[in-house]
């Protein structure tokens, strides 16, 4: 059905004129328009799924309960999900309110479809579908509440971020329609009831260098061009944390985001709108930052697995194939600004790769907000609008052959070494630590050979499910661990990467991975072999764990018996994930032999130096091999883990990885000197010996002996100033001046706005909560009374579940989080959740640290709120005081009213300076605790804990 013409011919969105594009456009972009026409076809028979609850997320929603893999999202079926996986279709309100996100982006993306292809195509019938589709967004947008949200205020959805994509994507809409000029009506509306409110809201919550900014400042951009504010399209370009910024602090020198190639992906797509809209109005972006975006298509394709996978580094989603339909789409816009060779091959990998034709996924995405399709063949015409309108008008020609090669990505910290034409990977994990999204993985280790994953990265599964905080532990990486305890976050630097011919190399070091403890990792790749060898130094006697995730058998080590790994109890140590935990003594008489279990022809030997060990170790204590059940990457079910733990204050695991069977034998001649020789399967031998600054390779094939030697190459410089400054650990106690309590003195204070750390409500609209804190001190003990005037006590019941994510059920709830720690420290030494029960008319008392005993508590009711009292006993605080007797000390007062099932705000002792409370669980920074000082006087009886 085509209606009559639509308004002007001169209708633009982001600098392109539709209808004079349509002209340009080649057979595959005019099927790829015609293909989405057909998306929207039923539209125009069918309702728009506008949601009519608010989306909501949960531990449950849009996951198979069996296996955990994403539920398809179908726009059409609000009430039944599909696994793909299992084929079970799922019917529950959880499922449901995840289903309402993805339709809420659907129906926006579509509403921009319609209408851009309604003026290119110059059908009114589409532009008229697209209208009605804003206005039916416009009238259910303000009906939707803005509470119980996860991260930020929002109406429809349950983060600010997923507002921010919705908004940039109506708003570009509403500009098309507006062009237009045939329903100017509904374009008014939108303008007043959502653009203008939604900006505000989303303004409102600021998201500083997180990936999310970059969707905060794309959608104040385009809803301010709509609304014609030009103070506000001038801040969200060159305001404190405008796009500008972005672009200059959140791209590294290499184009990639600093948080890793996921949220690379995800930032990239955001600054692409930004970019776009101020080169469309002619806003000037300085060239080096236009340089560095557009080197952004590029680096993180140097990366990619063997297989066509996206690294899995930090938290990104595991196994994402490239060969989906956003990444061809990507790889045009990218090639349309910079025709760059890289980024050509891989387009044309994906157009000519020889995977099966399958559905897409297109006609069911949510726009920007990804969902991970399995690899298919690819056409120009499986795209979608964004090629349409700014791809090169006609394919591109195919490529010159480009070989994988060998890579080091400075910025990022990854360093490649490949072989056989790519087939061969193996990767150091090195650079900073990636902010908040990193992991503590130094010098972890990557071998990949073909589709075969020897040695891999999990990535990271779901936000709101427990064993994120596996996923976030050294344990879970092939990276070392001292002392049961995941990684210090310090950068990492590589001090040597070469790649010839005839081999490759990379070796890096990190300073601080656990206090007083140096590690330094050399991995080299030669023909089909890897020698990888991992030296310590420390200023005392550690247990040092290197895991080796890989289903495999060993051989080698005494008999396997049950037994306790330890671990220092931290809630992303990872050890409290293990079971079936069996150990073997290894005296070491012959190297460690580590085959694959899954039949490849992979298999490591391994062995060890150990310097400084405790002479009272008993033979075979000071080295043992341990293995486990754990947690396997997302959606991978269980799998088995091997470690070496090694108690000593230095020492050296060497070890040598045949792939394809390509080593017969291998003799470690000197561990201290990385000195060891190998014998292959054709019957030449190779030896390998470290020099100072390189490495030396001998090889006897026949009567032909060669050598070579690996050089330094191009190192990595050390980090930049700003980002140690970042990473630089903070300590209890710096900066400030502590506060003296004496025997029989008392210390009170009013917590109110000043102390507030909010929600959606500032601390007026959410009725003005406050609490009072009177500490008094008994001889050596403190006792604490809270008073809280937040209302009536609302806690969930004992032992009940959290449905909403994988923080404790008593964070949302009325309650206390109190803290302690010893001066100088960069931990808590003691924390505890505190929760007035009703039912059981106690205090229910939630240890946040390992080993810390709890206190005594009891509560009662006021008429404006609840009381708590607690005893903090003398030889606590003596254990955590220093030798003057100061300690660090903090509170915190949790709030929830009865009509929200999050907890609404808190009341921070030390302050929250205008703070949000998301995300916060019952974590608080050691580094703002004050400093309670309790002068010591040997004279001062110390009462008992009932005195």
């Amino acid at each position: 059905m085509t209606g009559p013409a639509t308004g002007p011919a001169t209708v633009q969105l982001l600098g392109v004129p539709l209808r004079e594009r349509w002209a340009q456009c080649d057979e595959s972009l005019r099927s790829l328009a015609h293909g989405l026409v057909h998306e929207l076809s039923p539209l125009f028979t069918t309702p728009w799924p506008v949601p009519l609850r608010k989306a909501r997320l949960t531990r449950v929603g849009g996951r198979c309960p069996h296996d955990g893999t994403p539920l398809t999202f179908d726009p059409w079926r609000p009430h039944e999900h599909a696994c793909p996986q299992c084929g079970t279709t799922h019917r529950a309100l959880e499922h449901d309110d995840w289903w309402s996100m993805g339709a809420q982006l659907w129906c926006a993306e579509r509403v921009l479809q319609a209408s851009v292809l309604g003026v290119m195509l110059d059908r009114a019938d589409l532009l008229a579908l697209g209208a009605h589709g804003l206005g039916t967004l416009t009238a259910a947008w303000p009906t939707y509440p803005n509470r119980d949200n996860v991260l930020g205020p929002t109406r429809p959805f349950f983060s600010t971020y997923l507002e921010s994509v919705w908004l940039l994507t109506t708003s570009l809409a509403a500009t098309v329609i507006a062009q237009a000029g045939s329903h100017d009506a509904v374009v008014d509306r939108f303008r007043d009831r959502v653009a203008l409110p939604s900006r505000a809201l989303i303004a409102s919550y600021p998201e500083g260098r997180s990936n999310r900014q970059a969707w905060h400042v794309a959608a104040r951009l385009a809803a301010s061009m709509l609304l014609g504010d030009e103070r506000g399209v001038h801040d969200a370009a060159h305001g404190e944390a405008g796009l500008l910024a972005l672009l200059a602090d959140g791209l590294l020198n290499d184009g990639s985001w600093y948080e890793g190639e996921n949220y690379h992906l995800f930032a990239h797509r955001g600054l692409w709108y930004g970019v776009t809209a101020l080169e469309a109005i002619g806003v000037d972006v300085p060239d080096p930052l236009r340089a560095r975006f557009d080197a952004g298509f590029r680096t993180p394709l140097l990366g990619l697995l063997p297989d066509g996978t996206f690294p899995s580094r930090r938290d990104s989603r595991y196994g994402v194939s490239v060969h989906q339909w956003r990444f061809a789409e990507w790889c045009e816009l990218g090639l349309v600004r910079q025709d760059d060779p890289v980024v050509r091959a891989w387009l044309h990998r994906l157009y000519t790769a020889p995977h099966p034709r399958r559905d897409t996924g297109r006609a069911r995405a949510t726009g920007d907000i990804e969902r991970d399709e399995p690899p298919c063949a690819l056409a120009r015409a499986d795209l979608g609008w964004r090629t349409l309108l700014f791809a090169r008008p006609t394919a591109w020609p195919a490529p010159s052959h480009l070989a994988l090669e060998s890579v080091q990505l400075l910025a990022q910290g990854l360093s490649v070494l490949r072989r056989d034409e790519g087939r061969l990977y193996v990767a150091l994990e090195g650079g900073h630590t990636a902010g908040g999204h990193g992991h503590p993985d130094r010098l972890a280790l990557t071998l990949q050979d073909g589709a075969h994953r020897v040695l891999e990265d999990p990535g990271t599964g779901s936000y709101v499910e427990r064993t994120l905080h596996w996923y976030r532990s050294t344990l879970a990486h092939n990276a070392p661990l001292v002392d049961g305890r995941s990684q210090q976050r310090v950068p990492t630097r590589v001090t040597a990467f070469d790649s010839t011919p005839d081999g490759g190399w990379v070796r890096a070091e990190a300073e601080g991975i656990a206090p007083g403890v140096q590690a330094r990792r050399t991995v080299v790749l030669v023909d089909e072999h890897v020698v990888d060898v991992l030296e310590w130094h420390a200023d005392r006697i550690v247990t040092l764990d290197l895991p080796l995730h890989g289903e495999a058998s060993l051989n080698g080590p005494g008999a396997w018996v049950a037994a306790d790994p330890g671990g220092a109890g931290g809630l992303e140590d990872g050890f409290e994930f293990l079971r079936d935990v069996m150990r073997a003594p290894w005296h070491q008489r012959e190297p460690a032999l580590l085959g694959a279990r899954d039949g490849a022809p992979t298999r490591a030997w391994v062995t060890v130096q150990a310097e400084g060990a405790d002479d009272a170790e008993a033979e075979g204590e000071t080295v043992s091999w341990w293995r486990a059940i754990a947690p396997g990457p997302p959606r991978q079910g269980p799998r088995r883990v091997h470690w070496v733990r090694v108690r000593a204050a230095a020492g050296c695991i060497c070890s040598v990885w045949s792939l394809r069977g390509a080593v017969k034998s291998v003799a470690f001649d000197d561990v201290a000197a990385c000195a060891l020789s190998l014998e292959r399967t054709d019957g030449s031998r190779i030896s390998h010996r470290a020099l100072p600054d390189a490495w030396r390779v001998d090889v006897q094939a026949g009567d032909t002996p060669r050598s070579f030697v690996l050089d330094t190459g191009q190192v990595a410089p050390p980090p930049p100033a700003t980002e140690e400054r970042r990473e630089a650990p903070c300590v209890i106690g710096h900066a400030r001046t502590p506060l003296s309590l004496r025997e029989h003195e008392a210390l009170r204070v009013e917590l109110g706005e000043a102390h507030y750390c909010r929600s959606e409500q500032t601390w007026r609209e959410a009725g003005a909560p406050s609490a009072s804190l009177t500490l008094v001190r008994h001889g050596h003990a403190v006792r604490l009374r809270v008073h809280a005037r937040t209302g009536e006590v609302v806690v969930p019941p004992a032992g009940a579940d959290n449905p909403l994510d994988n923080e404790r059920t008593d964070v949302n709830a009325d309650g206390v989080q109190l803290y302690l720690g010893r001066v100088g420290k960069s931990d808590w030494s003691a924390a505890w959740l505190l929760v007035p029960d009703p039912d059981a008319g106690a205090v229910r008392i939630t240890s946040l640290v390992a080993g810390a005993e709890p206190p005594e508590a009891s509560w009662f009711a006021s008429d404006d709120g609840w009381v708590l009292d607690v005893l903090l006993s003398a030889p606590l605080l003596e254990a955590i005081g220093d030798a003057e007797g100061t300690l660090g000390f903090d509170l915190i007062v949790n709030e929830r009213p009865a009509d929200r099932e999050r907890r609404r705000g808190q009341l921070v002792l030390s302050g929250a300076d205008g703070e949000f409370v998301y995300l916060r669980g019952d974590r608080h920074d050691p580094a703002r605790a004050l400093l309670l000082r309790l002068p010591i006087d040997a004279s001062v009886p110390t009462p008992s804990a009932r005195s």
